[in-house]
C-alpha cells in the first residue's frame, strides 16, 4: 500500500503476530530482537480497506528473542491491559505488561522443548 509509511512498511515485512487491542489501536511483534510496537490502523468501514497506518515507540520485551504470537489481554495489570508473547527460545509463553515489563510467564509443557528439523533442515521447538 503506497500510503504506509517506510517505518510501518519495515515493521510489517518483519511482523511476526498482530493483536487487535481496542478501536483502531494494535500490536505488533517483530519475529527477532523482542520487539513490540503499538499500530494504529485505520480501517474504512464500508470497503474494509486500511486508509491509514502509524507505530508508536518501540517497545522492548525482555526476555525475547524469537517472538511469534501475541495476543491482547484486556484485564491484564489490574484492568489496564496486557500482551501474551509466545517465544520459541525457552520455549515460553510471557505475560508482557504495555510498557514491556514481565509480568508472568506460563508454564509449557514439555514437549514442546524438544527441537526438531523443519524443512530446511534448521532445527525449531
Amino acid at each position: 500500500n503506497p500510503r504506509l509509511s517506510v517505518s510501518v512498511a519495515m515493521v510489517l515485512y518483519r511482523l511476526s503476530g498482530l493483536t487487535w487491542a481496542t478501536s483502531d489501536e494494535y500490536y505488533a511483534i517483530l519475529d527477532s530482537g523482542g520487539i513490540m510496537y503499538p499500530v494504529m490502523i485505520n480501517i474504512d468501514s464500508a470497503t474494509g480497506a486500511i486508509t491509514s497506518a502509524s507505530l508508536g515507540s518501540t517497545i522492548v520485551l525482555l526476555p525475547g528473542s524469537d517472538l511469534e504470537g501475541i495476543a491482547f489481554n484486556p484485564e491484564g495489570d489490574g484492568g489496564a491491559g496486557s500482551v501474551f508473547v509466545s517465544d520459541e527460545v525457552g520455549p515460553a509463553v510471557r505475560e508482557h505488561r504495555l510498557g514491556g515489563s514481565l509480568s508472568n510467564t506460563l508454564p509449557v509443557p514439555n514437549v514442546y522443548g524438544t527441537a526438531r528439523l523443519n524443512k530446511t533442515g534448521r532445527a525449531h521447538v
